[in-house]
């Protein structure tokens, strides 16, 4: 195929298909940096420049040189001493990409972790970064020991505990479904409120 269209993409324009820029695969990953590869187009840069590339790759591999290493060329590409730092807005566009590839957005702690780790690093919570990528967090069973995590995590950030609080709610009715009142909840978690007359539950 690349003897007679020189990439991937100028086969599928030339067969009417369009290019599944949406539906990256590993597969596609692999023949995307191969191509560019062959046709000269590999700098140092992450993706070789190409965001949508570079996204893919961290999606699939969790990181450039993983996918580079897969397209067997680990060896013959050059990379920049420091690759691109995590930052709010790397964390927000990883996550548009990922739903806008089709992916649920459920499944990034299992399927892109570098991103869920750099998520909760600079939000606080994976929600938190889904609500700042203007996206809605998709609904899900939790279980009693995720849900008593939650509850720790935001005692030992310093943050709201307050069952009326915008960032709480959906906790608070979670735990309620799960511990039949906020306050066993808190008591189940090891959190003790200070300063207020009564946990609302």
């Amino acid at each position: 195929m690349l003897r007679f269209f020189g990439s991937h993409d100028a086969a599928f324009e030339a067969a009417g298909i369009e290019s599944p820029a949406r539906r990256w695969t590993k597969e596609r990953v692999v023949a995307a940096i191969q191509d560019r590869f062959i046709s000269g187009d590999a700098s140092d840069r992450i993706g070789f420049g190409d965001e949508k590339l570079a996204s893919a790759a961290y999606r699939h591999f969790g990181s450039w040189p993983a996918a580079v290493e897969a397209a067997g060329l680990i060896d013959k590409v050059t990379f920049k001493p420091q690759l691109r730092r995590w930052n709010q807005q790397r964390v927000i566009a990883e996550i548009r990409a990922w739903h806008d590839s089709g992916h649920r957005l459920a499944e990034v702690s299992r399927k892109y972790q570098a991103l869920f780790h750099a998520a909760r690093t600079h939000f606080g919570t994976w929600n938190k970064a889904i609500i700042a990528a203007d996206l809605e967090p998709e609904r899900r069973f939790y279980t009693k020991a995720e849900i008593l995590d939650m509850i720790r995590q935001r005692h030992e950030a310093g943050e709201s505990l307050s069952s009326g609080h915008p960032d709480v709610r959906n906790l608070a009715m979670l735990t309620i479904r799960h511990f039949g009142t906020w306050r066993k909840g808190l008591a189940a978690a090891g959190v003790v409120q200070f300063g207020r007359k009564k946990v609302a539950s």
